[in-house]
């Protein structure tokens, strides 16, 4: 019971030093950029927002060759012989068409979260090179 209690104190007690340590980043950032935390926050839930959207829509180029794919021009194109006897067909190369797509969107959504994840340590690079100029 008192180990328990001992390990929620010296928790307790790390979560607080971790939490006053992000107030005085965020202190700092809002001084030196100009920035109150409402303003940052509001930004952070705008670009969550747009992150979001980007992630359940596709990119405009691809919209378009579904619309293509889909059947959506008023211009088919009929099969070859080779493709109607291989079942390759409209109706398969449409689904064949969505799974690429559906392949592109997950590239997509892969390649924004690891640009994201760059754009955050390129951060934390100019933060540190920030601090060590000013010690």
């Amino acid at each position: 019971m008192e180990s328990d209690f001992q390990e929620l104190q010296s928790r307790y007690l790390r979560l607080k030093q971790t939490q006053e340590g992000q107030e005085e980043k965020l202190r700092f950032f809002a001084e030196e950029n100009a920035v109150d935390a409402g303003e940052l926050e509001e930004a952070l839930m705008t670009l969550r927002r747009r992150k979001e959207e980007d992630a359940r829509s596709l990119p405009s180029f691809l919209e378009d060759s579904t619309v293509e794919a889909g059947g959506g021009s008023s211009k088919q194109r009929t099969p070859t012989t080779t493709e109607t006897a291989a079942g390759l067909g409209p109706a398969s190369e449409a689904s064949r068409v969505r799974a690429e797509l559906s392949e592109l969107q997950v590239q997509y959504v892969e390649a924004v979260a690891e640009l994201d994840k760059t754009r955050s340590l390129l951060k934390v690079q100019v933060r540190i090179r920030i601090q060590l100029r000013t010690h």
